[in-house]
């Protein structure tokens, strides 16, 4: 530059840059892990930063946040839908709850406990939200901006969510699969420890990745593989506690998808059977085969044992 733009040849060269690609303030871990392990580990990370919060008054009044990266979109819709099972979400309000329109001084000491439990579950429980290539932008963005303005947010996403966002606070970056390369990582790991504050990254890493994108990974990085220290996970609580009522979760979702599928399949059939006046007892009858009735009755039955385990399990000391 000094020849280029004819500048003094006695000026000095003052590199700003630094060594670490990553800022200081970012904790990096990894942890092995097998690839059916995965959701009980993310539904297990959901928990300690819940009680990391409680047992710390400033996180307690500013709330969590955690992004989950993925590779793909099949890998973040079965994750969603997994989670959804296990947190509260203000996506889908629970329309049971009778509203008592009575005056405080009408009220029994009861109804008022009752009402105050109600509103501290409402402002403590996460709120869980999605991103990836498939989605409208307008979704895209209703969702970015909600998981910013929410306290105790989770946001699993694929890479479409690692630039270009500036979302403060994010306590905790989960890479659910390792990233394909040392770019991706570094703007994923980027969306926390932001603005001189700590953040954290662990990356989850099966046999096959660690063979595989690990290694590349930190060949890129220009780490070793001992330069990751492994996450410290309580394995009593996690195959006791955690993977037990996720492997519920996910029969649940199982179930859902099925029935969300056979409601668009029996939906598409009324059409036809519109247009081309099919007799309406064989288009019942081809309806009835589509949603097994026992079915209803193991939603109801694994959502009861979510709603126990959720009750009991308050704070899990993790």
């Amino acid at each position: 530059l000094q020849n280029l733009m004819t500048l003094n040849k006695n000026l000095k060269t003052i590199d700003l840059s630094t060594d670490n690609i990553t800022p200081s303030t970012l904790l990096e871990y990894k942890y092995d892990s097998l690839p059916k392990d995965k959701d009980a580990l993310c539904y297990y990370f959901i928990r300690q930063l819940e009680n990391q919060s409680l047992e710390n008054k400033n996180d307690k009044n500013e709330g969590c946040k955690m992004i989950i990266f993925a590779n793909t979109v099949d890998q973040v819709l079965r994750l969603t839908g997994v989670l959804r099972c296990l947190v509260n979400n203000d996506e889908k309000p629970n329309g049971n709850q009778a509203k008592n329109n009575k005056r405080n001084d009408q009220k029994t000491e009861s109804e008022l406990k009752n009402e105050a439990r109600q509103k501290a579950k409402s402002e403590n429980k996460w709120k869980l939200y999605s991103l990836h290539a498939r989605m409208q932008q307008k979704q895209r963005l209703k969702n970015i901006e909600n998981f910013t303005n929410n306290k105790n947010t989770i946001l699993i996403a694929t890479d479409v969510a690692c630039r270009g966002l500036d979302i403060p606070k994010v306590n905790l970056v989960v890479h659910f699969s390792t990233p394909h390369n040392s770019d991706l990582y570094i703007h994923r790991s980027g969306r926390t420890a932001r603005a001189g504050k700590q953040g954290t990254s662990i990356l989850l890493v099966t046999p096959e990745e660690y063979a595989k994108e690990f290694k590349k990974l930190c060949t890129e990085l220009g780490n070793k593989n001992y330069d990751f220290p492994d996450y410290d996970v309580n394995l009593r609580v996690f195959r006791e506690i955690i993977r037990p009522i996720v492997e519920v979760a996910k029969d649940l979702d199982q179930i859902l998808n099925r029935q969300k599928k056979a409601g668009v399949n029996n939906k598409f059939v009324k059409q036809m059977q519109d247009s081309f006046d099919i007799s309406g007892s064989n288009v019942d009858e081809f309806m009835a085969k589509k949603i097994k009735k026992g079915e209803n009755f193991q939603i109801r039955n694994l959502r009861g044992r979510i709603d126990e385990f959720l009750e009991e399990q308050k704070r899990i000391f993790i």
